[in-house]
């Protein structure tokens, strides 16, 4: 039998940077399991592990992107936050296999009726368990193993469990109040046992219409629920506090601050947090590497090796040569993934990203610009300049710990920010006596600050960065864009330009306003209200003066 060979593999990141290499290593140990010597090639060569990588990096980057949470009690509120023994109020068992929850599907389909009055009938979870493993259904010819059946029962309670907390929540709510008020004076002002409280909230509602026939369990679900309810509104209460830039909460503090015995709950509060005192993503991750807590708190995002477009852009600010950068999809002119010249664009070329760049100091020398280009390809991708470009596929093989790899799939090229000249034609309506000539320079310089700076509505306001401790940045650490300048590619609005033209008080109005661009003209006489731009072209003024200055004799006439 042909020994199979082992897959070339990555070198290990420093901790706690793993995610997407530990997620691809477990899948490439799970097909070679299962292929045996019917698949022999596990290297990146090979087209199935490219798939399979492509998955790989896929869960990693929905992983990432979970960071940018939409409401501020998401890990507080997400189920996922419990550990899994605790989520029987949230969903089935995990059996695994997709393929036997399919075949509990076909199940419940075919004999609903039998399945739902065995688990009727008993008077306990267990019960109802051994009532479906005990008995053959559907056709089968044995009974469901333990927990198959525990995921049926799972399923066929949990809607009369929801609609108990729905419609008696507040029968839960006095229970529990009642229930402490009692268990408080049978202990004569000791401590109060919790477990105690429990029972006797059950017993209080043991007979509640609505609640009766509920399980012990069932009911104990109902009273977790009731209680994570009031951990919320206790967490909302100090939310403020919590999340304020200047708050750097511990765990301890936290404890105190809600009276909380249990560390793992301070934990999930202390996620609200960006980057509170002492916090490694390791806080909130078991010993295992799975998550305590969903979406996964922005310090373990950070650590996420996936990235996503707009993190090439970040990181090509960090290059010493530039100064602003974009990221615009397709293949771009300027230089390719592995070092040559790309003399044509091809802006629909799939899987291609290309980084735009806005040097510092501008170069004139063709091989200047090509040779900074190449600089800042090597920067993106590979440390200490080191990268693709020097030595195609290098970054697969050598050990380069410290510095983020090429995205999976991305063919990632880097493209200079060019200036297209645009000529503006037009007429400006002056009173007699106005200077032509200090009109006209006028004109031209508000319309040159206005392509430098570029349009205020289309700047981008930089989040503050968190004050996380030294070294917990990810290896894309943030690089805000600077402010000004225009955006590559955005169009120019007609009606704005008339506006800066007419920002004057010596201009009476100004009349048929047009725009050259790349040898087309634009018009707002012609419907053409925009002069779109390339998608890495910024304006400039031609020097081109085709503006004209007429005097309106009868501008101060009244009659």
């Amino acid at each position: 039998m042909a020994v199979v060979p082992p897959p070339v593999t990555l070198p290990p990141r420093l901790p706690p940077d793993r995610d997407f290499d530990a997620l691809r290593a477990e899948a490439i140990d799970v097909v070679v399991a299962d292929a045996g010597p019917t698949w022999t090639d596990h290297n990146f060569s090979d087209p199935g592990i490219t798939l399979l990588e492509v998955i790989a990096w896929g869960l990693a980057d929905l992983h990432y992107r979970t960071e940018s949470r939409g409401f501020e009690l998401a890990p507080l509120e997400v189920p996922l936050w419990l550990d899994h023994a605790e989520r029987d109020w949230y969903g089935l068992p995990n059996l695994g296999d997709p393929r036997r929850l399919v075949e509990l599907a076909e199940l419940l389909a075919s004999a609903i009726g039998p399945l739902a009055e065995a688990v009727a009938g008993a008077d306990s979870r267990q019960a109802a368990i051994r009532a479906l493993a005990d008995r053959k259904f559907g056709g089968r010819t044995t009974g469901l193993p333990w927990d198959e059946a525990a995921a049926l029962v799972a399923l066929l309670r949990a809607p009369r469990v929801r609609r108990a907390a729905l419609d008696h929540s507040s029968t839960v709510a006095g229970a529990l109040q009642e229930a402490h008020r009692t268990v408080e004076r049978r202990a004569h002002g000791g401590p109060v046992n919790e477990a105690d409280v429990d029972t006797e909230i059950i017993r209080l509602l043991t007979f509640e219409p609505g609640l009766a026939g509920l399980w012990d369990d069932e009911v104990r679900t109902l009273i977790r629920r009731h209680r994570h309810g009031l951990f919320l509104e206790r967490v909302e209460g100090i939310l403020p506090a919590l999340t304020a830039e200047s708050a750097r909460p511990t765990i301890g503090e936290i404890k105190s601050t809600l009276g909380l015995d249990d560390d793992g709950d301070a934990r999930a509060v202390l996620a609200l947090h960006p980057c509170p005192s002492g916090a490694l993503p390791e806080t909130w991750e078991r010993e295992d590497g799975t998550t305590t807590t969903w979406p996964p708190h922005p310090l373990q995002a950070l650590t996420t090796e996936p990235v996503t477009a707009d993190d090439y852009a970040t990181r090509a600010r960090g290059a010493q040569e530039v100064r602003r950068a974009w990221t615009v999809p397709g293949a771009l002119a300027g230089i390719a993934w592995d070092g040559r010249v790309r003399a044509q664009a091809d802006p629909d070329r799939p899987g291609a990203v290309t980084v735009l760049v806005e040097l510092n100091d501008p170069l004139s020398s063709v091989a200047q610009q090509r040779a900074a280009l190449r600089n800042i390809l090597a920067f993106l991708i590979g440390p200490d300049g080191a990268a693709e470009v020097q030595l195609p596929y290098d970054t697969l093989t050598t050990p380069h710990i410290n510095g983020p790899r090429r995205v999976m799939c991305d063919e990632l090229g880097v493209a200079l920010v060019r200036t297209c000249p645009v000529t503006v034609n037009g007429v400006l309506h002056v009173a007699l006596g106005a200077d032509r000539a200090e009109v006209l320079k006028g004109a031209y310089g508000r319309v040159r600050a206005w392509f430098a700076a570029g349009r205020p509505e289309s700047a981008v306001a930089a989040a503050p960065a968190p004050d996380c401790p030294e070294g917990i940045d990810g290896p894309w650490p943030p690089e805000p864009q600077p402010e000004g300048g225009w955006t590559p590619g955005e169009v120019i609005r007609l009606h704005e330009l008339v506006q800066i033209l007419a920002n004057d008080a010596t201009i009476i109005g100004v009349e048929g306003v047009e725009v050259q661009v790349d040898g087309a003209w634009y018009a707002i006489a012609l419907g053409k209200t925009e002069a779109p731009l390339g998608p890495d072209c910024v304006p400039v003024l031609a020097a081109t003066e085709c503006l004209q200055v007429r005097l309106e004799l009868a501008a101060d006439c009244h009659g």
